[in-house]
């Protein structure tokens, strides 16, 4: 295991003693985010910019950044550089990542005083999961005669999601009033002023709880809306399905290729999907909105199946809770609007982190417990609302827990392929085991997947447009 001359020379002549150790960057995070200690920290490299200089921010971890600090201390706004930049930076200067050493030229470095409560520190060395291991001497030696900052605030110190529902509402409340800074009313559709659901959507919802519903009763109601038609017929022509022939409707496209069941599964979550469109003040466009949408869905489909067949839960309904995993999302660029693009750069900082925690510490209240909400005021079933709620906890075993649990998993089972907002992180063998999974199936089914790619990312196109 070799590092870079440059960095193995600049610790040579600092006199730094080290130890190589190999670990996947986001389960190493992941692992020293449970354990909840500060003796033993992994440092991190935030490249931001000011309208002035460039910054080198070195945090822990273990910690959520506070960029209002940071602004507070330069008394200057401060924003994370494009993803793009960092890209060209790490290349320019010949390495697989960011490392705390050596010194970036022309950036201003900021060091987190938090990091100095540690025994051991783990160090970014520049190449891809590999850390130098240094001792806390060793450390404050080689940041010696940079600035020190107070960004960081512990994750001990976050406030959680409570684990029941019955506080969302009121939470949900609060939040808005902060927000605001007045009187909301008890209506929550007014409150959030969200566009009310399509005459479309509205019937899908309801075909949906018919249980004599027919192919031809959905036929007739998607047929009226052109926007979905082409849609649902798009998806049933995409390459993944591999129909034979031309799909030219609806008819075909239900009783050739897709089914029944998930057309009505497609119309329901694009109908829903739809109400809200995807910010623009990100750089998370709607492409890759929607692709860890579609991913989300195929992976919980192809998960449910994998079920001890007592576990299994109805298909359709497990498609849309995966399509609207993270709708979330929509209704926080909807609602919080004026804090919105404060909120991206915090997730930017912060992509160690789950958004849920980023979420709550800004707003109040995560884009979880707010689509369960609403989609409980839109009358949609309670499995789907529930699952939304519930879907970061690995422990929850309440009503329609398989659902939230699968959500969990395929979320997971994505970031580490790089898909979605959130890190990588260890999924409890406990929950494996709950549900009846074996780990090795699962490999099996993400590697079909991915070897699928192509074929699902030609469908995601269905939904960003």
């Amino acid at each position: 295991m070799d590092i870079p001359g440059s960095i193995a020379n600049m610790l040579e002549n600092l006199d730094i003693h080290y130890e190589l150790e190999k670990y996947d960057g986001d389960l190493l995070t992941s692992r020293l985010q449970r354990a909840n200690s500060r003796l033993t920290q992994l440092a991190r490299v935030t490249l931001l910019q000011t309208a002035d200089e460039k910054i080198q921010l070195i945090t822990s971890a273990s910690s959520l950044c506070r960029l209002d600090m940071i602004t507070e201390q330069l008394d200057q706004e401060v924003m994370p550089i494009p993803p793009e930049a960092e890209k060209k930076f790490i290349s320019a200067v010949k390495l697989e990542g960011l490392t705390v050493v050596p010194e970036k030229p022309g950036y201003r470095v900021l060091v987190d005083a938090g990091l100095f409560e540690a025994e051991t520190i783990y160090l970014p060395s520049g190449m891809k999961n590999t850390y130098l291991l240094v001792s806390a001497s060793d450390f404050k030696r080689l940041v010696a005669g940079y600035e020190i900052t107070n960004a960081d605030l512990p994750l001990e110190k976050l406030s959680h999601n409570p684990t029941s529902q019955e506080t969302d509402s009121e939470q949900l409340y609060q939040a808005i009033r902060n927000y605001t800074s007045r009187k909301i009313e008890k209506n929550l559709s007014e409150t959030l002023d969200i566009p009310p659901l399509s005459h479309t959507a509205q019937k899908v919802i309801s075909l949906s709880a018919n249980p004599n519903a027919e192919a031809d009763d959905l036929i007739a109601i998607v047929e009226l809306d052109p926007s979905l038609t082409a849609q649902v017929v798009g998806w049933a022509a995409s390459p993944y399905y591999s129909a034979p022939g031309k799909v030219s409707s609806i008819n075909d496209a239900i009783i050739r290729v897709l089914g029944f069941e998930l057309v009505m599964s497609l119309a329901m979550g694009l109908a829903i999907g739809k109400t809200l469109q995807v910010p623009k003040e990100c750089p998370r466009g709607a492409s890759t909105f929607w692709r860890q949408s579609v991913y989300c869905a195929i992976t919980m489909e192809k998960l449910n199946l994998l079920l001890p067949p007592g576990h299994r839960v109805e298909s359709g309904l497990c498609y849309i809770t995966g399509l609207l995993n993270n709708f979330g999302y929509l209704i926080l660029a909807h609602v919080f609007k004026a804090h919105f693009v404060q909120l991206c750069r915090y997730l930017e900082v912060n992509r160690h982190l789950h958004p849920s925690l980023i979420e709550t510490y800004l707003l109040g209240i995560s884009r979880d417990q707010m689509s369960s909400q609403l989609l409980q005021f839109w009358n949609l079933p309670e499995e789907i609302s529930t699952a939304l709620r519930f879907q970061q906890d690995a422990d929850y075993q309440g009503k329609h827990y398989v659902y939230a649990n699968l959500c969990f998993i395929a979320q997971r089972l994505l970031a580490a392929k790089g898909i979605g907002d959130s890190p990588a992180s260890i999924i409890p063998v406990q929950l494996y085991q709950r549900l009846g999974l074996q780990p090795a199936s699962i490999e099996q089914v993400v590697e079909e997947l991915f070897d699928l790619a192509v074929e699902i990312d030609v469908m995601t196109s269905v939904f960003a447009h």
